[in-house]
């Protein structure tokens, strides 16, 4: 049967991505193809979910957010683009 949902090639940003909703909609999103990147601001949920993310073969990678701080999201933006425009994965 075809993939109707195939985001092979998209990049998907998902806050909250430690524990819980974030990282079930992170995970569903890079079952299906899309390279994630994770963000929150408990590091070491994001350390653990990066490496189940890779071990489940979601390409993965993690930027710390407190996302109740306008620094940490204006931070979490350049990090994205940077990330984007040398095509680090």
């Amino acid at each position: 049967m075809k993939n109707f949902f195939n985001l092979t090639g998209k990049v998907a940003i998902v806050t909250g991505a430690s524990s819980g909703m974030g990282r079930a909609i992170a995970e569903a999103l890079g079952v299906h193809g899309a390279k994630i990147i994770v963000s929150s601001n408990d590091i070491e949920g994001l350390k653990t979910t990066v490496e189940d993310f890779k071990n489940k073969g979601i390409n993965c990678l993690s930027v710390f957010c407190d996302m109740s701080k306008r620094e940490d999201i204006d931070a979490l933006y350049k990090k994205v683009l940077k990330i984007l425009a040398t095509s680090i994965f």
